[in-house]
């Protein structure tokens, strides 16, 4: 079963390319534009990876991110955050609230999928001993 990625950024093209090239590699993706919709499609779809951008109209990707954490059954999902916002300040703050990585735009495809790769690499060691993460 391919690892199932969830896409989150208000901006409609960057998501629709996002899930196209991360396809490309063999992911699985569920994409949304409102960080709302993440919460909900996130606990429904249990994806093994999060990308979720910073900016985005309602609640912000650091709300997102901390409603994430929040959740039981939610806290182990690795979220890459996603983000034009360069400043030391929400590098940190990403990673105080369980950020795994934060990734500035514009995006380097190959950069991102390496990353993408790094991260979901432990899912891939407990599938080939035999042991899936529990929902």
């Amino acid at each position: 079963m391919p690892d199932r990625i969830l896409i989150v950024d208000d901006d409609d093209l960057l998501c629709a390319s996002l899930c196209i090239g991360l396809r490309d590699r063999g992911y699985e993706t569920i994409a949304c534009t409102f960080g709302e919709d993440a919460l909900r499609l996130a606990l429904s779809e249990q994806p093994h990876l999060i990308v979720l951008d910073v900016l985005m109209p309602g609640l912000n990707g650091f709300a997102i991110l901390a409603k994430l954490k929040a959740q039981p059954r939610l806290c182990a999902i690795p979220v890459l955050m996603l983000t034009s916002q360069r400043s030391p300040t929400q590098v940190l703050e990403a990673r105080d609230l369980g950020a795994s990585a934060y990734v500035a735009k514009p995006i380097d495809a190959s950069a991102l999928a390496a990353r993408i790769r790094q991260l979901l690499a432990p899912r891939a060691v407990s599938i080939a001993h035999g042991v899936e993460w529990l929902d």
